[in-house]
């Protein structure tokens, strides 16, 4: 029997609701995490409601759009996923020990907010200068006016530096950054920032809408603001591996862990107050040892040698209270000590299988399918891929020591990727033959098969519009399991693309052009105008 295209339209169809539910025989529970949920609910003051909106009216935060989440009992949201989304909905205002806050959920980072002699210590400053502005008035309305009287950067992330402009009340505040802040920050930015913007889109669901079936985390908290991008320089630099610097009264130990988490980073502790800042070197998520938005993979074995130095150094002060610029703190030192611990081990662990299996020749995509985190490791909820993945962070360590290249001759100079799947489609009979194989692949549950067979067809035939909507199903079913956030908001923002749907919100577009602006003169700006 003859199959023509009007068929394969109709047999689409079959396909059009997957659900998280298409790749398990049973519905996986929920997992509790009663540890983290006390510890995100600790010390809570208040919360904002409502929404952020510029002069237009377009859309740059919202307070309120993950409500859904309190009651949600679907099959979309991978269940694991879920659960980190629900403690990401812990917002507001919290006290973190005497003389210590934090603001979270007022963007996708944490504002930490230090008490000092004459005012406020404020710790990383959101991602953009209208989420910022909303944070300090509401910090101000709950605990009172008090001047700003520092500023410390942990690293040359946007989220955490792009509301600086809305804390300079005072052009003297220093303003303290890692060495090399300014270099990382806009160079990243700039020299490839039009694709690692595209990315990051797909990465953080941008162009989602907010609801079950799209956006509905984004692993380190709830999303990235659509605001105004603000940059200044640091006037105080931490250049030493330790450095000790007083602080409007308080005694800070600083620590430089460049080349981990971030090109130029800091953590910092308090001793007078037992308390230890792990930056963005450690949260509640595994995190990426490669980042699917595009940047230079990072060393593992720094990461673990910072952690490492992180754990021994609190160990011996009797640190009780651990913050990150991201999530939610951990309180006690045993509990400090074991939670550094299973991050180190965690990325160790990652590092040396991926090292041992790449020395007996296997390749990237052969090792992912191998490497399983051992028991004692996988249990551990708090260290979940929701962000990061195994799959990812081991051909980023792959690709960290010996690049792209897998050793096979045949793969050296491959035909561009149009050309070779014309030649597939070719030998597999057409476009028609492929899209049956593609639908008994997802009839089969083989969805990355699927996918595969699928984009050989639209790298062929753009407008093959059958094959366009299998495709989009497929990637609705692969995000729906995803663990990894990433993962999901790829899949699902691909998928949106697919569909040729746009999103029903009226976001404000980001605006970067401060970082431009400020551009080391190494860079030569009318390369980038385009940005």
């Amino acid at each position: 029997m003859k199959y023509g295209l009007k068929l394969f339209v109709l047999s689409v169809g079959l396909f059009a609701y997957p659900t998280y539910a298409a790749l398990a025989e049973q519905k996986v529970p929920q997992l509790e995490r009663k540890q983290d949920l006390q510890n995100a609910q600790r010390g809570f003051i208040a919360r904002p409601y409502g929404t952020l909106v510029d002069e237009q009216g377009k859309l740059i935060w919202s307070y309120d759009d993950y409500k859904f989440l309190e009651n949600y009992a679907g099959n979309s949201i991978n269940p694991k996923l879920l659960t980190q989304a629900k403690l990401n909905q812990n917002i507001g205002l919290f006290k973190v020990t005497d003389g210590v806050w934090q603001l979270r959920g007022f963007d996708l980072a944490n504002i930490t907010v230090i008490e000092g002699k004459t005012g406020w210590i404020i710790v990383d400053t959101l991602a953009s200068k209208e989420t910022a502005e909303a944070a300090l008035k509401f910090l101000r309305t709950q605990l009172g006016h008090k001047k700003i009287s520092a500023i410390v950067l942990t690293h040359n992330h946007y989220d955490h530096f792009g509301g600086v402009e809305a804390f300079l009340e005072d052009k003297n505040i220093p303003i303290i950054a890692p060495s090399g802040f300014m270099d990382a920050a806009t160079s990243e930015n700039i020299m490839a920032g039009p694709i690692m913007g595209k990315r990051a889109a797909y990465m953080f669901g941008m162009n989602l809408d907010v609801n079950e079936k799209q956006l509905v985390d984004s692993g380190l908290g709830k999303g990235l603001s659509f605001g105004t991008v603000t940059i200044v320089q640091p006037t105080i630099l931490i250049d030493q591996p330790s450095q000790k610097l007083n602080v409007d009264g308080i005694d800070f130990d600083f620590f430089n862990v460049p080349a981990s988490e971030a090109p130029s980073e800091l953590t910092f502790s308090i001793e007078s107050k037992k308390l230890y800042c792990g930056s963005e070197i450690i949260t509640h998520t595994m995190h990426n040892l490669y980042t699917l938005r595009g940047a230079k993979a990072r060393d593992t074995l720094k990461w673990v040698k910072y952690l490492n130095e992180a754990k021994d150094y609190n160990d011996r002060a009797g640190t009780e209270v651990l913050v990150s610029q991201h999530h939610w703190p951990v309180w006690g030192n045993q509990n400090i000590s074991e939670f550094i611990a299973l991050h180190r081990d965690v990325y160790k662990f990652l590092h040396d299988q991926t090292l041992k299996m790449m020395n007996q020749s296997y390749t990237a995509d052969e090792i992912v399918e191998q490497i399983k985190l051992p028991e004692n490791l996988n249990k551990q909820l708090s260290i979940g891929g929701y962000y990061g993945s195994i799959k990812h962070n081991v051909k980023g360590i792959y690709q960290y020591y010996i690049g792209w290249f897998d050793g096979n001759p045949a793969n050296l100079d491959m035909l561009p990727r149009k050309q070779r799947s014309l030649k597939y489609v070719s030998i597999l009979g057409g476009e028609n033959a492929v899209l049956r194989s593609a639908l008994e692949a997802q009839k089969q549950k083989e969805f990355r098969w699927a996918a595969e067979l699928l984009n050989h067809i639209l790298n062929v035939n753009a407008n093959n519009d059958a094959a366009k909507k299998v495709l989009s199903e497929v990637y609705l079913t692969l995000g729906y399991d995803a663990e990894s956030v990433s993962w999901r908001n790829f899949y699902i923002s691909a998928a949106k693309d697919l569909r040729n749907e746009k999103s029903t919100y009226d976001r404000k577009k980001i605006d970067m052009s401060a970082i431009l602006q400020q551009a080391p003169s190494t860079l030569s700006l009318k390369n980038y105008q385009h940005l």
